[in-house]
C-alpha cells in the first residue's frame, strides 16, 4: 500500500471537518424563509429627513421621460446631502449633485414629500375606476 502524501492527508482532513459537511441552503429554501417568496423587496434607503418618498427612475425610457416625471408629476432630484449614509452604501454614485446608478448612470433617485405622494396615490384608484379595460370598439 502506498504511503499518503501530505497533500492527500490535508484534503482528507478538510473533507472530514464539520464545516465541510454543513448542509447548504438552496436559493429556493432562502426564498421560502423570506417574508415574500416572490421578491426580496427593496432595500430601505436611510434619509436624514424621513418625510420623503424615494423612487428610482430610468432616464432611458423615453427622451422626455425625466422631464415629464420632474415637471408634470412633481418629483425632484434627491441629493447626496439627503442621505443618512454614503452614496456608495446604497449601490449608487454621485453625478452633478444627483444620485445615480447603473453602468451609464441612467437611473436617477428622485424624491417627493410623503404627504404629497399619499395624496396623489389616493386619487389614482378613483381616476382609473372610470376607465374601461381594453379598447373600445
Amino acid at each position: 500500500m502506498a504511503k499518503k502524501s501530505d497533500l492527500d492527508s490535508a484534503v482528507e482532513a478538510a473533507v472530514a471537518t464539520p464545516a465541510a459537511r454543513a448542509p447548504r441552503v438552496s436559493v429556493i429554501e432562502r426564498r421560502l424563509a423570506a417574508p415574500s417568496v416572490f421578491r426580496a423587496g427593496s432595500v430601505q434607503i436611510p434619509l436624514k429627513d424621513p418625510s420623503w418618498t424615494l423612487r428610482w427612475e430610468n432616464a432611458e425610457i423615453a427622451p422626455d421621460h425625466l422631464y415629464r416625471v420632474l415637471h408634470e408629476l412633481g418629483w425632484t432630484y434627491a441629493a447626496p446631502a439627503d442621505l443618512d449614509c454614503p452614496v456608495e452604501e446604497i449601490g449608487a454614485y454621485e453625478r452633478d449633485n444627483k444620485i445615480v446608478r447603473g453602468q451609464r448612470g441612467t437611473e436617477v433617485l428622485l424624491k417627493m414629500r410623503t404627504r404629497d405622494y399619499a395624496r396623489v396615490s389616493a386619487r389614482k384608484p378613483r381616476k382609473s375606476r372610470g376607465r374601461p379595460l381594453g379598447k373600445r370598439l
